[in-house]
């Protein structure tokens, strides 16, 4: 959802776009307006801008020039080794491996975040950014390249601290040094896409919290950044065994608490007497040091609604009454009271630009107000409000044509929570809208049999600005809530309910790490 190129590559990119010049990509030019709108010219050639290899077609490498502009390598330039009267390389670029290649003889040849890596024959070099995209022969940027099809790669499992998997988080080798996490959200920091700078390798878990690196830097202490949005863990481990698998048994647990090298969230959580979310992440296995109040060193901030509280917890009434109060907090939650929010027309305008600034929200049940009061994010659904909740004796089927969707049932389904194929039979469910918009994501639908006028649907999410095409915040809205006890004036964690989460928990559990990941 952010833009990938960084300031220089989008002034290039926005000056191609706004010339009329008409050259192709592999036209020859001098500078971007001699290329075609969404190309840039590098190499003497016209070319797709790209930040590493991933940002290319398969086969195609990505060659900085010396600013560390980067553009892709061309198909007409396959071949330049066997056919090299059809595909000559041009300008700076040199012939390897029947590839052209920006030629280096040591580090220092490499504009910044690239390396100088080792080719496949172990006789010449060439400067190589970020994750292999090509046949699988390349070298690791320390020995000589592998053969016969093989490639190094390094497999392993992120966890939360209570053990369960985390999917869609980001492993990767930094290219240079880390960059801090930030203080604010923002659309460029609310997943901090500048850490990611020039990996030397990168990967994404699977819904098992699975991933496999290829071609990671071989030798001891490699460093690894371990990644969920703005929840990070940095570490190292060793890379021995080139051109095979190196698997790492132990899992890489996400922090529970702050250190120099571990980041975890900041969250707000305005508590209901009908729900106890807060349990969810106390669950997950955060520790109770991390729940404080807002004047509390801990990142996760109790204020205090119709629900559990702490000992000198802020009002919910206070609640974003000014501009920034939410734009210190990666996710905020909004309890499901006991009846419906009553914010007022300043407090969801505040929400609705926290949103569309790079902020993540999760609504419950009777939080509804503040999406339907809000001037864009109410065209998520048609919100109805104080209806008849629907039975919980049908399993309701989840929406698996998406593939995030598909994810949760397979998340549940390990977990031992669905009751079915595709399905599950909700606690407590309820019923606040009927259709929902064009850009909203349905993710459990309403159980069969039920009313067209009233669907029931049960949990649907959406990216904000609502409906654009450049989005950077998201939110969540979930007519299921976390059934613990009644919890108004509860001292946190009383309310909580011992034992494992159960399948509504569940779905609030990935619902959370969704909202958390970068997208």
């Amino acid at each position: 959802m952010t833009n990938r190129y960084g300031i220089l590559g989008t002034f290039l990119l926005l000056f191609a776009l706004g010339c009329q010049a008409s050259a192709t990509p592999g036209a020859a030019c001098v500078r971007t307006s001699d290329c075609a709108a969404g190309l840039i010219c590098g190499h003497g050639r016209c070319r797709p801008a790209c930040r590493d290899a991933s940002d290319c077609a398969p086969g195609q490498q990505c060659l900085l020039d010396q600013s560390g502009v980067g553009s892709c390598s061309l198909d007409l330039e396959r071949g330049c080794a066997s056919d090299p009267n059809n595909h000559a390389c041009s300008c700076d670029l040199a012939c390897e491996e029947d590839l052209c290649v920006v030629p280096c003889a040591g580090a220092t040849d490499c504009a910044g975040g690239s390396v100088c890596r080792v080719s496949a024959t172990g006789t010449d070099t060439y400067c190589f950014v970020g994750p292999a995209n090509d046949a699988g022969t390349r070298a690791d940027s320390s020995l000589p390249g592998c053969t016969g099809g093989m490639r190094t790669t390094l497999t392993g499992t992120v966890q939360l601290p209570n053990g369960d998997p985390v999917p869609n988080a980001i492993v990767y080798v930094p290219g240079g040094p880390v960059d801090p996490i930030g203080t604010t959200v923002s659309c460029v920091a609310s997943c901090p896409a500048t850490a990611l700078t020039l990996p030397l390798a990168m990967a994404t878990t699977g819904v098992d919290g699975r991933f496999t690196m290829n071609d990671p830097p071989v030798g001891s202490a490699v460093p690894l950044v371990v990644q969920l949005g703005r929840w990070r863990l940095q570490t190292t481990t060793n890379v021995m065994n080139p051109c095979t698998n190196n698997p790492i048994v132990t899992p890489f647990t996400l922090p529970g608490t702050s250190t120099a090298n571990a980041d975890v969230p900041h969250v707000l959580i305005a508590t209901g007497g009908a729900d106890a979310i807060e349990c969810v992440l106390m669950k997950m296995g955060l520790p109770m040091t991390e729940f404080t109040t807002t004047a509390g060193v801990g990142h996760v901030h109790l204020v205090a609604g119709d629900g559990a509280t702490l000992p000198g917890a802020t009002s919910d009434t206070t609640l974003s009454t000014t501009a920034n109060d939410f734009q210190r907090y990666d996710l905020v939650i909004l309890a499901n009271r006991l009846s419906a929010s009553t914010p007022t027309a300043p407090q969801i305008a505040n929400l609705e630009s926290y949103t569309e600034n790079g902020g993540r929200v999760l609504v419950m049940h009777n939080g509804y107000p503040w999406l339907q009061g809000s001037t864009h994010l109410a065209a998520a659904a048609t919100w109805m409000g104080g209806q008849a909740a629907p039975s919980t004796a049908a399993p309701f089927p989840l929406d698996v044509t998406s593939t995030r969707v598909r994810d949760l049932s397979a998340w549940l389904t390990a977990r031992g929570a669905e009751s079915g194929t595709d399905a599950i039979v909700l606690q407590h469910p309820h019923a606040d809208f009927t259709t929902t918009g064009a850009s909203t994501l349905v993710w459990i639908e309403g159980p069969p049999g039920a009313p067209v006028a009233m669907p029931e649907t049960q949990l649907i999410s959406f990216d904000t600005p609502y409906g654009s095409a450049s989005t950077c915040g998201s939110v969540v809205y979930s007519e299921l809530d976390d059934p613990e006890t009644t919890s108004t004036g509860t001292i946190f964690p009383a309310e909580c309910r011992p034992g494992a989460l159960s399948p509504d928990e569940r779905v609030l559990e990935l619902m959370i790490l969704d909202l958390l990941r970068c997208t």
